[in-house]
C-alpha cells in the first residue's frame, strides 16, 4: 500500500505538467482574437499616418511662403509661392514674366513620387494636394499680374511685395481622407497660420 501511495505521488506533479498546457483550439482562438484587433486597429493607424503627411504638407509650406516673404524683402522684386491647383507641385520664384511663362510647363502628380514622404523638388508629401484657396487681389496685385503677363492656369501665385508684406489668403490642403488644414496668409505682415478644419469648405 505505501509504495502504491509514494507512486501515485509522484504521478499527480506530472499529470497536472501535462495538463498545464494550451490546446490547439485555443492557440487558434487567441491567433483569431490578435488578427481580430489588428484588423480593427489598420484603419486608425493608416489615418494618423496621413494625418502625419498632411501636417508636414502644412509646414512645407509655411516654410516657403517664409522664403517668399524674405527673398522679395532681400532683392527688392515680387516674388511669388507658386502652387498647384488640385495637384502638389508648389515653387517659390520672382513674379516676372520669365518665371510665370516657365510654370506653365508644370505638370505634375501621385505618379513621379518613389515614396510617401518623398517631397524633394518642390512637392507636397503623396496624397496631400492644394484643393483650394482663395486670394485677395489689390490693386498691386493687379498690377504685377498685368506686368508679368499672368494669365490662369495650373499654378497660381500668392504675391509677397519687397515691404515685408502680401497678399491675403487662405489656401487648404486635403489627404484621401477628406481631413483638411487651412494655411492663413495674413497681408499686413506676410506670415501664416495653419489651422486644421473638418473639410475644405469651412474657409473662414
Amino acid at each position: 500500500m505505501m509504495c502504491l501511495n509514494r507512486r501515485n505521488k509522484t504521478m499527480n506533479p506530472l499529470s497536472k505538467r501535462r495538463t498545464s498546457g494550451f490546446t490547439l483550439l485555443e492557440l487558434i482562438i487567441v491567433l483569431a482574437v490578435m488578427i481580430a484587433v489588428a484588423a480593427m486597429s489598420l484603419p486608425l493607424l493608416q489615418r494618423s499616418f496621413s494625418g502625419q503627411k498632411l501636417d508636414k504638407g502644412a509646414d512645407l509650406v509655411r516654410a516657403h511662403m517664409g522664403l517668399a516673404r524674405v527673398s522679395a524683402i532681400r532683392t527688392g522684386e515680387i516674388y511669388a509661392f507658386y502652387y498647384q491647383v488640385e495637384g502638389p507641385a508648389f515653387r517659390v520664384g520672382p513674379f516676372n514674366a520669365e518665371t510665370v511663362d516657365s510654370m506653365k510647363g508644370v505638370s505634375l502628380n501621385e505618379e513621379t513620387r518613389s515614396s510617401n514622404f518623398d517631397f524633394g523638388d518642390d512637392l507636397l508629401p503623396r496624397d496631400v494636394r492644394f484643393s483650394m484657396a482663395v486670394t485677395n487681389t489689390d490693386a498691386r496685385a493687379a498690377a504685377a499680374m498685368v506686368s508679368a503677363n499672368f494669365q490662369p492656369g495650373d499654378m497660381r501665385p500668392l504675391l509677397f511685395y519687397p515691404d515685408g508684406t502680401s497678399q491675403t489668403a487662405k489656401v487648404i490642403l486635403q489627404n484621401q481622407e477628406n481631413d483638411a488644414v487651412q494655411v492663413t496668409l495674413r497681408g499686413l505682415t506676410g506670415t501664416t497660420t495653419v489651422k486644421k478644419i473638418l473639410d475644405d469648405r469651412m474657409i473662414e
